[in-house]
């Protein structure tokens, strides 16, 4: 079940949608939401609430519960006292093993999302677990949800390569999508 502030920020979420409806140069049609991080929580907990919502677009947001993205942020040294060093498999080991609270599961809400959705992620994510992140969206696709997942080599939770170097552009991958799917011309 979704927390109030999950709820009052999918609301929030409502409200620019309706704004955006409301205005004739805009074809309501075509209005999506676009989530960053735990944004990636909120969009598709909004699609759900509203026809409005036409797609949903994440940025390195996790399909996981909350429980699972604090543990395996844990796991995976992204936070300050965290534990370091552990391997990939270790961590991926671990994390299959977690049963501790999860609070906020967006299983239900992706379940019951109708609405296209692009999901962008970063390959060297530390934030969110991304093997369990892409097996929960890919078992979803396999039940004929509209969803399409892009993970980017190299790059971590902020879309950016962590040598430095030029950002990936993932604009273009968000641009051709919403083409694919006639959401722009």
């Amino acid at each position: 079940m979704p927390s109030r502030q999950a709820f009052r920020s999918s609301a929030d979420a409502l409200a620019g949608v309706a704004a955006l409806k409301a205005r004739k140069e805009v074809d309501p049609r075509r209005i999506g939401l676009l989530g960053i991080s735990q944004g990636g929580w909120i969009a598709p907990l909004a699609a759900t609430r509203s026809a409005d919502v036409a797609f949903v677009v994440t940025l390195s947001g996790p399909a996981v519960s909350v429980g699972e993205e604090i543990e395996y942020s844990r796991l995976a040294g992204e936070d300050p006292g965290s534990v370091q060093g552990l391997s990939d498999a270790e961590i991926d080991r671990r994390m299959r093993s977690f049963r501790g609270p999860h609070g906020y599961d967006p299983a239900a809400t992706l379940a019951a999302l109708r609405a296209p959705s692009l999901w962008i992620l970063g390959e060297k994510d530390r934030s969110i677990p991304l093997v369990h992140t892409v097996e929960n969206l890919t078992r979803l696709k396999a039940e004929r949800k509209p969803i399409t997942t892009h993970v980017i080599p190299g790059v971590g939770h902020g879309l950016r390569s962590p040598a430095g170097g030029p950002p990936p552009d993932f604009w273009r991958t968000i641009e051709d999508w919403l083409a694919d799917h006639s959401f722009i011309r």
